[in-house]
């Protein structure tokens, strides 16, 4: 509380007289003659004479007070407006690193992938070679192995003509030849099927054949606690013509609003004509002796 005694007398005696004032003049009462007509009128003159000193009474009594708080504000101020550069500049160069980052990141990432999917088509072309020579490999076998049955017939043919002949001792030699050849053919019948293996194997090595991109070599932003990151999207007009009606009030007037909110909506994922889309981030920060 203030001290009375700090207001001038003068005011106090200002403040004194308005008092008997109001108490004689607060029922506004109805004007129904000339001369309650010409006595209201000497109460408002009267009225708005004393507002008028006591207004510059008040004034006078609070000028130095409001010195004081002048004072105080202008002793606060500089402090004030160098943390606020500060806050302002720092938030700029993080925004401006964090644009950076994503930019970076999202690059190399893109680059990481082009050379994941070549690495990609590189192995399975090599697959496919592999599974080339398997093939001529597996087809060679089974040229052999046919030609190999046809000679275990024509020689099992002969024996049977030997024995026709009554030459026991060259059929004998002709079935044993036979036999021969249908040991090296079981063997061969193996060695296709062990062929076929290694041709499945390459199939399934090229069907689970998947490269994935490496992670990018620039490094996540860390998280601080007590600075959050908004996300958000803006817009700056590129074509005013070309921007389509829904997005114009008239006379060409753009509808800033409804575009942003359309843009936000969308997560920036949108192409509106005669615009172009970017990202705004901001940066909120809560104090550490806050957290």
């Amino acid at each position: 509380m203030f001290d009375i005694e700090e207001i001038p007398k003068s005011a106090r005696e200002l403040v004194a007289e308005a008092q008997t004032f109001i108490q004689e003049n607060r029922t506004i009462k109805e004007i129904t003659n000339n001369e309650e007509y010409l006595k209201a009128n000497e109460i408002l003159r009267e009225a708005k004479f004393r507002i008028t000193t006591l207004e510059t009474e008040k004034r006078k009594a609070t000028k130095k007070y409001y010195d004081i708080i002048t004072d105080m504000k202008q002793y606060f101020q500089p402090s004030q407006e160098e943390y606020a550069k500060i806050e302002k500049g720092t938030k700029n160069n993080l925004n401006k690193y964090e644009e950076l980052n994503r930019r970076k990141r999202r690059e190399e990432f893109e680059l990481n992938k082009r050379q994941a999917i070549l690495l990609e088509e590189k192995i399975k072309k090599e697959l496919d070679e592999k599974r080339k020579d398997e093939d001529i490999k597996k087809a060679e076998l089974e040229r052999k192995k046919k030609e190999e049955e046809r000679k275990i017939i024509a020689i099992e043919e002969n024996a049977k003509k030997e024995e026709v002949n009554g030459n026991e001792i060259k059929a004998n030699e002709l079935k044993n030849e036979a036999e021969i050849l249908r040991k090296n053919d079981k063997e061969m019948e193996l060695a296709i099927k062990f062929q076929e293996m290694k041709i499945g194997s390459i199939d399934i090595e090229k069907e689970i054949t998947i490269v994935h991109p490496e992670e990018p070599k620039t490094p996540e932003i860390p998280k601080i606690v007590g600075l959050i990151r908004r996300r958000r999207w803006d817009f700056r007009t590129i074509d005013k013509e070309l921007i389509p009606d829904p997005y114009v009030i008239i006379n060409k007037v753009i509808d800033n609003k409804k575009l942003r909110h359309v843009i936000n909506q969308a997560d920036g994922q949108i192409t509106i004509p005669g615009i172009e889309i970017f990202e705004a981030s901001s940066i909120a920060v809560y104090p550490n002796k806050w957290l």
